[in-house]
């Protein structure tokens, strides 16, 4: 619950896609399985939190982390499109 600029207490509204976009750069960020959103107590949490989210499964995380993969991608080539002086790229692995 949250209230608004007229004091008016209401629920907050939770776009799925936010959250499955917020989970998927958690999982790359922590190297977590694409299983983790199927966790039993990761979807209690989720679904405490807010009743109205749908299920999360580990092919829509692959697809978000697909898309967040070709997103960073894009933006690596612009920076490099940009850059007037030699890059070096370097790889920690």
């Amino acid at each position: 619950m949250i209230i608004d600029q007229a004091g008016i207490l209401k629920s907050r509204e939770v776009e799925q896609k936010h959250v499955e976009d917020l989970l998927s750069r958690a999982i790359i960020q922590h190297q977590l399985s694409f299983s983790f959103v199927e966790y039993k107590w990761i979807r209690e949490l989720l679904f405490y939190l807010h009743l109205r989210l749908k299920n999360f499964s580990r092919n829509k995380i692959v697809f978000n982390l697909w898309r967040i993969h070709v997103d960073e991608k894009e933006n690596v080539k612009l920076a490099m499109h940009i850059a007037h002086c030699r890059i070096c790229l370097t790889a920690d692995g």
